[in-house]
């Protein structure tokens, strides 16, 4: 789960894919490579999905196992890394339209922890609060 839109709502991405490539020669119905999942939070404890919209990206059929978030070219938004069987890593880049804000912060401790580890951020923005350790 990760904020996708810049909305202040946690939206959901999934890596798919089967696990045994021998399923899909017996049984063509469960293929070894599916397109990804991604749902977009409405804030009303409802999900929109949405494949056609996200992009070639997601609609696109991989066997994945795996990804990570963050905002891989600095642009204000979240873009995936997905781990693939059998072929490279793909990188999924977000790029939002509008007028969604962000927010970048940089640590730097004092002393003796001149890195910030271990820091903790807690920014709260109209009526709502986001906390990252």
């Amino acid at each position: 789960m990760a904020d996708l839109d810049n909305d202040g709502w946690p939206d959901i991405f999934v890596a798919t894919g089967s696990v045994y490539p021998e399923v899909e020669a017996r049984w063509p119905d469960y293929p070894l490579k599916t397109p990804r999942l991604i749902y977009r939070n409405l804030g009303n404890g409802k999900f929109e999905e949405l494949i056609e919209e996200a992009g070639p990206g997601i609609g696109a059929a991989h066997c994945s196992r795996g990804c990570a978030f963050g905002d891989f070219d600095n642009d204000g938004d979240v873009d995936i890394v997905v781990v693939n069987l059998n072929e490279p890593p793909s990188l999924l880049r977000n790029d939002l339209r509008g007028d969604r804000n962000w927010m970048k912060v940089r640590l730097v401790g004092t002393k003796t922890n001149r890195s910030a580890i271990g820091s903790k951020v807690l920014a709260r923005y109209g009526g709502k609060s986001r906390r990252k350790a």
